[in-house]
């Protein structure tokens, strides 16, 4: 823990994956006390709190891609899929601008949510050294638009914490 904090690194918020050796003996040794602190009154309101915010910010997001006009006006997926790809890489505003530039009015907002998805799988850095990831995540995406109507609007457009 030492390193890393010299280092200002937030070893437990990176991919599991990429951990080094040394990293994953840290994690194991530290699940109890980690659970611990997550379980007691104050890690259960920290942790509600980031939820709380998250939530808050993401259903933002999704308001603000639905009011911004093709394709994410109608498409759940599209909106959805950008506010994954943002909060994976950090920023989906060139996915965002990529869907944007690319779509007409000849296209439907379904072959814009495809194009978004082929352009993760073969135009990124994690498409070409974790496609299955990728292919993983974007099933699960499609899995979840199945359960949800295409009229879920999201919350405050305010409140998104991406620039779109």
């Amino acid at each position: 823990m030492a390193s890393a904090a010299a280092k200002r690194t937030r070893l437990f918020e990176k991919p599991i994956r990429l951990y080094s050796p040394e990293e994953l003996g840290l994690l194991h040794r530290s699940a109890a006390q980690i659970t611990a602190e997550l379980r007691s009154e104050t890690g259960r309101a920290q942790y509600l709190k980031l939820y709380s915010d998250y939530l808050r910010t993401d259903t933002g997001c999704m308001s603000l891609l639905r009011n911004s006009g093709s394709p994410f006006a109608s498409h759940l997926g599209t909106r959805l899929y950008a506010v994954d790809v943002k909060n994976q890489f950090g920023s989906g505003s060139w996915l965002v601008r990529k869907a944007r530039n690319s779509w007409s009015a000849d296209q439907s907002d379904e072959q814009a949510f495809q194009a978004m998805l082929r352009e993760v799988r073969e135009n990124t850095k994690q498409g070409r050294e974790h496609l299955s990831d990728v292919i993983r995540r974007q099933d699960n995406l499609k899995r979840v638009l199945t359960l949800f109507d295409a009229s879920i609007s999201g919350g405050s457009p305010t409140d998104c914490n991406a620039k779109f």
